[in-house]
């Protein structure tokens, strides 16, 4: 049990007991008075862009004015006009909350990148900076920029807020989050006055976290997530209106 102070709500996680069913007992939890509202505990995965977008044989080389190695690969730079944006800011003072896995924050092409971290998932220190996705995530949105290292952060001077929800189910796959990791790291976020929240996940829709990400919204947050699978039908993050829904070319 804890308090989401932004909801002014008591959270209460049950275990079922015995051979109740969740259907039957979020039904009869529904019908307390003194419950405000009752679901499901809902699973949500970490999303990737596709293996086969991954290719680099193709690629035509991309000009950008940073000696960062692999700068010339990354045709997102182009295709959104990316160097011609990052000639009116680099995401100076901007504070981003990853909610995702644990975010590599020693990694030299995120040096001084990482402002704070917190991990919803277990203590373990090491794990959260051995945790790839979200370290990519991280990478994708502030890399540091002419390093001579990696790649170029889109918002390569905008600093991450490191919010571990997600946690590696099987080696090689996607990690996973549910309803209780991901209502902390969204309050934590709300509560550390982030100016853009990224999620780069997907599963069914969930009232509490929407909830939660329109009160964030009401604060003057951003929040982008990636956006569901075809064929999904709805669900959280992408589907709440205040979420914007990022997908691959």
């Amino acid at each position: 049990a804890w308090p989401i102070a932004t909801l002014h709500l008591h959270c209460i996680m049950f275990q079922l007991p015995g051979a109740a069913t969740r259907q039957a007992m979020i039904a009869r939890l529904a019908m307390d008075r003194r419950v405000e509202s009752v679901q499901p505990l809902n699973e949500f995965t970490t999303e990737s862009e596709p293996e086969s977008l991954r290719g680099t044989a193709d690629i035509d080389p991309v000009w950008v004015p940073y000696n960062d190695p692999y700068a010339r690969l990354q045709v997102s730079l182009r295709e959104l006009a990316v160097v011609n944006a990052q000639r009116r800011s680099r995401g100076a003072g901007v504070r981003i909350a990853v909610i995702d896995t644990g975010v590599d924050f020693a990694h030299p092409d995120l040096a001084g990148r990482v402002s704070a971290w917190s991990n919803f998932v277990d203590g373990d220190e090491l794990r959260f900076r051995h945790d790839r996705h979200g370290t990519e995530v991280s990478g994708v949105i502030a890399a540091v920029a002419d390093n001579g290292i990696g790649i170029v952060g889109i918002a390569p001077d905008a600093r991450i807020i490191a919010l571990k929800a997600c946690w590696q189910s099987a080696p090689g796959g996607a990690a996973v989050c549910n309803s209780f990791t991901l209502a902390q790291a969204l309050e934590a976020a709300i509560v550390a006055h982030a100016d853009i929240v990224n999620m780069s996940l997907a599963g069914p829709a969930d009232p509490l976290l929407t909830r939660l990400v329109e009160r964030g919204s009401m604060q003057g947050m951003i929040f982008v997530a990636a956006a569901a699978r075809a064929g999904a039908g709805r669900g959280f993050p992408a589907d709440p209106a205040e979420v914007l829904a990022v997908d691959a070319a």
